[in-house]
């Protein structure tokens, strides 16, 4: 009997929620959940319930602590969806891993909620001497973290202990397509228009590669490409093929380069926005660096409405948008 193996992508606004399931024993992992809005949330449960095979989730994996990868999981544990266990680098977890001065004020309240709702049910990361986290093997699934790295994590320790402030949710608006169709060619040429993303929340986030069977996928969060880029390196394989890649940070221009792309081949990328909001994404830009690393890739996007469509119809994109806010993808070996 063949195994088969389903990715959902969901429709979560401009947030993450995917969930990976094994169809020949229904072994299921959440891979993040959608912002704390409660419309999106109870869409999402609706969604996950339709799906699942069996009545709980088995592994559920938080990449890190924004509110529109880590907000839903609040309605998630009130709805009576059961999750076993968590993988989480919560800032609990990285100061137990990282010493830091005593008598540091945090205050980051969704992930210290979460964090003592669930401790008992994390699965610890353990880090190798290269500075990345040691792979895990589940189930069929084997989880290679491409990020964070321990330089990564340290950062994101130091800019908690400077912030001492909540994290807060911030109001969304629509944003408005600001650059033109040349000036987009021309920033996805080269990377010398490329500027990385320095958020440390962001740097701190889980990079998933996952394979199973003859396939293999890779979910980035909000990873910073530099650090995917110099575990791809240490691989010391020229080119690494992924049947999917889940672009980083919503597609944002500061998160997806070239020289990142130069070291994968792939035909499929997903990206989890909805075009609708403050920060621009998905960036052009970087849907135009896809098509020119490999002309022949398709583009999947989360959601389907007209700001989604105003992108695709003024660069020239063709995307593929989901059935009833979901996206699936099936992997037979």
């Amino acid at each position: 009997m063949s195994n088969n193996v389903t990715l959902y992508a969901f429709d979560a606004e401009n947030g993450d929620c995917l969930l990976l399931i094994n169809n020949n024993t229904g072994f299921s992992i959440l891979i993040d959940s959608g912002p704390n809005k409660k419309i999106v949330s109870e869409r999402l449960i609706t969604s996950i319930k339709n799906v699942l095979i069996n009545d709980f989730i088995d592994l559920a994996i938080i990449t890190h602590n924004d509110d529109d990868h880590i907000g839903g999981f609040k309605s998630f544990l009130k709805k009576d969806i059961t999750i076993n266990n968590f993988i989480f680098n919560s800032y609990d977890y990285i100061k137990k891993i990282i010493p830091s001065p005593r008598n540091t004020k945090i205050s980051l309240k969704q992930d210290k909620d979460l964090f003592k709702n669930i401790e008992n049910k994390i699965i610890n990361l353990e880090l190798t001497e290269n500075g990345y986290f040691l792979d895990i093997n589940i189930d069929i699934f084997n989880i290679k973290f491409r990020s964070p790295n321990l330089d990564k994590l340290n950062k994101y320790r130091s800019w908690i202990n400077k912030e001492e402030k909540k994290l807060r949710n911030k109001k969304i608006s629509k944003s408005s397509i600001s650059i033109t169709n040349d000036e987009c060619i021309k920033r996805a040429s080269n990377d010398i228009y490329f500027k990385e993303d320095t958020r440390e929340p962001n740097g701190s986030s889980l990079a998933l590669d996952i394979a199973f069977g003859t396939s293999r996928i890779l979910l980035l969060g909000d990873a910073h490409p530099s650090v995917v880029i110099n575990s791809l390196i240490q691989d010391n394989e020229e080119i690494t093929k992924y049947d999917l890649i889940k672009i980083s940070h919503h597609g944002s221009e500061k998160n997806t380069s070239n020289s990142l792309l130069e070291l994968i081949d792939c035909d499929n990328y997903l990206i989890c926005s909805n075009a609708k909001n403050s920060h621009g994404h998905p960036s052009p830009v970087s849907l135009k660096r896809i098509i020119n690393n490999n002309e022949h890739a398709k583009i999947y996007v989360t959601k389907n409405n007209s700001e989604m469509k105003e992108i695709e119809s003024t660069f020239n994109f063709n995307f593929i948008y989901p059935l009833n806010s979901i996206l699936e993808f099936k992997y037979e070996f």
